[in-house]
């Protein structure tokens, strides 16, 4: 665990992803940029919608404030390791990661409206959920993700926070909320913890060999 929380294992978390988050990134800013014009119908439905009475994060967590100790073992009612539901569209696809999104997603966590939310698959199971939202929200979701999950680590001063899950086996969790300045958007990483782990083994195995 200590290992974990260490820089290194912080660094190491998005190499769950590598090169296909960042290309998936790209893509999709690109096509965001060339769709500027066009209204977007989810959009202005996440942002019509009603405000959720409870003050839990809209499908984050269910019950009352969680601490550091019990994050939610996936993403709203996705678990880690999952195949696929019914409704879901091919965002983008890079090697075995395939992006997908689902139209009947809530916009919104508690009462920050977001931009979007892609689900990392990789070998046909669920290994992350990648949810964008512009710079005005980092704060509100920070706020939001305090309440339901507690301290964070800060990583980078008003700029990246983590919660890591305390503990182990396939339905531990790991978040990353980072604001990106020269976009002016945000994102929020949530990742299955053995997949991270699983990555870091690998990759020190690798380095061990070479």
């Amino acid at each position: 665990m200590i290992e974990l929380l260490g820089n290194p294992w912080f660094g190491v978390t998005f190499l769950v992803f590598g090169a296909a988050v960042v290309v998936f990134i790209v893509r999709r800013n690109r096509a965001r940029e060339e769709a500027a014009s066009r209204p977007s119908a989810v959009a202005q439905r996440a942002r019509t919608a009603s405000i959720p009475r409870s003050g839990t994060s809209a499908g984050i967590s269910s019950g009352a404030s969680l601490d550091f100790v019990s994050l939610p073992p996936g993403f709203r009612d996705l678990a880690w390791g999952s195949a696929p539901v019914e409704g879901m569209q091919l965002v983008a696809e890079d090697g075995e990661h395939r992006f997908l999104s689902r139209s009947t997603d809530s916009l919104r966590i508690g009462r920050v409206v977001l931009t979007s939310i892609t689900y990392v698959y990789q070998g046909g199971r669920l290994q992350a959920a990648v949810i964008e939202l512009p710079a005005s929200g980092f704060e509100p979701l920070q706020r939001q993700l305090r309440e339901d999950w507690g301290a964070p680590r800060t990583l980078k001063p008003d700029q990246k926070y983590a919660w890591a899950d305390a503990r182990a086996g396939d339905e531990a969790t790991l978040a990353i909320l980072e604001k990106l300045p020269a976009s002016r958007t945000a994102k929020l990483v949530v990742s299955a913890k053995a997949m991270s782990a699983a990555r870091a083994r690998e990759s020190g195995a690798a380095d061990a060999g070479a």
